[in-house]
């Protein structure tokens, strides 16, 4: 269960004014609570909840003696929102709940946030990610309660968490087991009485088509960048460590194909471009939270505090997420283990049925086209490496196999006759690959209908 929380105890934790008691009413049961996550608690008995808050909220509990280093300013909100669950709570503070503290932007009675709003959503996007991969197996529901959520809170959360269920759904539609995502909101709170709210389910679905379709072009990935015009920190970050290693570890074109082939139904190419290091990836991506933590000014000032950013994440950073995502659910449910130049036909078959079921035209696309290198194989004794439009029985010049067209890319299920090759291995087992030469035109099409993801 998710739920995005605006102020529990108000604009001031001294002098709070904040959620009053209620009588929640879900279902046929009713619970007085100051929070409609407890009634919910009640009733689902969910494994996990996360509660989503911003940093902003420091701006209701600081003191003169308030830290001045931005990971203590976030542990502090963590802290007061823990202890106001186990005070104010029934059921939730029973429950296993983790507070991820996400960044804000605005101006208050105590303090002035400042930076790019979209930084809430990338890096709840990653948050909530790294959180759900680790119940993939056991995952069968996500609730998501937007009743708390103010401003741009309900809605980001929303986004990010639709985006990944979709992503896990991809993968899950193998197995006719996807993941089920329901939505809640309260009646609104009128007045300063106790008042009956009822609970509604907003939402119930099994998303699937909402996963971004991005790449990154460029040669050199920029998961975060000043957040104005500023020559110096655009210098002082490119040498930054981080950064350096994570484009050493990750090559963005193999990435956006090894992305373009799941969602435009091209197993081979997954194999051929899955990523490799992906727990190095996973890594790297944390050292990028880093480096954006690291650079947020923090000053403390007559109970007021001033926030600065001087970076913000970009559409590379999302990109980032979803490669991660998809090269570490396929690893977890062992349909790939690593990127191989070589692979079995019977391996592009249990793709077939792990990744495509969720799109009955690819699913049957790349059915076809197995079901065909199969059929012309067995014919015949391929004992080499030979060009599939030859096992086909066509003539093949040099210079037609060194343009092969996009359209019969795309047709084929990247399985084009032009640029794959065929044998029958030692335990007579069909064999497929790219020809090498042409692996650079066939990144290109691999991306084709992904949209280019912004650097700034």
């Amino acid at each position: 269960m998710v739920a995005p929380w605006g102020s529990p105890w108000g604009s001031s934790r001294k002098y709070p004014r904040g959620w009053n008691l209620q009588t929640y009413i879900y279902e046929d049961d009713s619970l007085q609570s100051r929070t409609s996550l407890d009634m919910l608690a009640r009733k689902l008995r969910p494994d996990k909840v996360l509660i989503v808050v911003l940093d902003t909220l420091a701006t209701t509990i600081i003191n003169t003696g308030s830290k001045r280093e931005y990971l203590e300013l976030t542990d502090d909100v963590r802290d007061n929102v823990e202890r106001y669950i186990e005070n104010e709570t029934k059921e939730l503070k029973n429950c296993d709940f983790e507070i991820i503290v996400a960044p804000g932007v605005g101006r208050f009675r105590n303090g002035v946030f400042k930076g790019n709003l979209s930084d809430f959503y990338y890096f709840t996007c990653w948050e909530l990610a790294k959180r759900m991969v680790g119940f993939y197996r056991s995952l069968k529901e996500v609730h998501l309660d937007l009743t708390h959520g103010i401003n741009f809170m309900p809605t980001l959360t929303y986004l990010s968490l639709k985006e990944i269920i979709s992503a896990f759904n991809i993968l899950r539609s193998g197995e006719n087991n996807g993941i089920k995502f329901t939505v809640y909101n309260s009646d609104p709170v009128v007045g300063e009485e106790m008042q009956k709210l009822e609970i509604h389910v907003v939402e119930k679905s099994e998303p699937i088509w909402f996963v971004p379709r991005l790449k990154v072009v460029e040669s050199s990935i920029t998961p975060v960048c000043p957040s104005g015009k500023n020559p110096e920190l655009w210098q002082k970050l490119n040498s930054e460590k981080e950064i350096a290693r994570l484009r050493k570890i990750l090559n963005c074109k193999d990435a956006s194909a090894f992305l373009g082939a799941i969602l435009n139904g091209f197993p081979l190419a997954i194999v051929s471009f899955f990523p490799e290091n992906i727990r190095c990836l996973g890594e790297a991506i944390e050292d990028i939270v880093s480096i954006f933590i690291r650079y947020i000014d923090v000053n403390v000032k007559d109970c007021s505090v001033t926030l600065n950013r001087k970076l913000k994440f970009t559409e590379h950073f999302k990109f980032l997420v979803f490669v991660w995502i998809f090269a570490r659910l396929l690893r977890l449910t062992e349909v790939i283990k690593c990127r191989l130049k070589e692979v079995e036909l019977e391996v592009l078959k249990v793709l077939k049925g792990k990744v495509f079921k969720w799109n009955n035209v690819l699913y049957s696309v790349v059915g076809t086209e197995i079901w065909q290198i199969e059929e012309h194989v067995k014919k015949r004794n391929v004992s080499d490496w030979t060009l599939l439009a030859r096992v086909f029985g066509r003539k093949n010049d040099q210079e037609k196999k060194k343009s092969v067209h996009d359209r019969n890319f795309l047709a084929h299920a990247g399985l084009e006759e032009n640029c794959v090759e065929v044998k029958i291995g030692d335990r007579e087992e069909i064999m497929v690959r790219y020809c090498e030469e042409l692996m650079n035109v066939i990144r290109e099409y691999c991306c084709k209908g992904l949209i280019e993801a912004r650097r700034s």
